[in-house]
């Protein structure tokens, strides 16, 4: 069953989808249809799944469900892989790929890859305070809190003190 994204609690479990591409406002509709569709109808074994979903930034894609309500399962789970890859597929995008980080500045979001990260810190690009995303947040909590933080806060800082040096 759909619960608006922000009523949720903390220990939600979150699993969040990062574009290679900026979305374009339509696509993000057509995206919402959809999700709000399949959150409705999300199921564990029959019984309904407490699920949300927000797309942040026309970049992220985060589904949301609420365990203490039901948790999913392994096949309520790959449903919903499965959507994510149909969306994939129709707007010829990519939604797995873990090689890439995401970065904003001035408002705006952009990807690179791992590779090209120390160069941008070489070249101005990017700074200790620059902000990144941490996809690997698991519940809702983590979400609010450590989603976006500063590149120096991260792993990423390594490559700070690679360039200083």
């Amino acid at each position: 069953m759909y619960k608006p994204f922000d009523t949720l609690p903390d220990s939600a479990r979150v699993w969040i989808y990062q574009s290679d591409r900026e979305l374009t406002d339509s696509e993000v509709a057509d995206i919402s249809v959809l999700l709000e569709k399949f959150t409705e109808n999300w199921e564990a074994h029959g019984a309904p799944l407490a699920a949300s979903f927000l797309v942040a930034y026309n970049r992220f894609i985060i589904l949301a469900v609420d365990q203490d309500h039901h948790s999913p399962t392994g096949c309520s789970i790959d449903k919903s892989v499965d959507l994510i890859r149909g969306i994939e597929q129709s707007l010829s995008i990519s939604l797995f790929s873990r090689t890439d980080i995401a970065f904003q500045t001035e408002g705006k979001v952009f990807t690179l890859p791992m590779t090209a990260i120390k160069q941008a810190v070489a070249d101005g690009e990017l700074e200790g305070t620059s902000i990144t995303f941490d996809n690997t947040v698991q519940n809702l909590s983590e979400f609010r809190s450590r989603w976006q933080v500063e590149m120096e806060n991260t792993w990423l800082k390594r490559y700070l003190k690679q360039v200083a040096s």
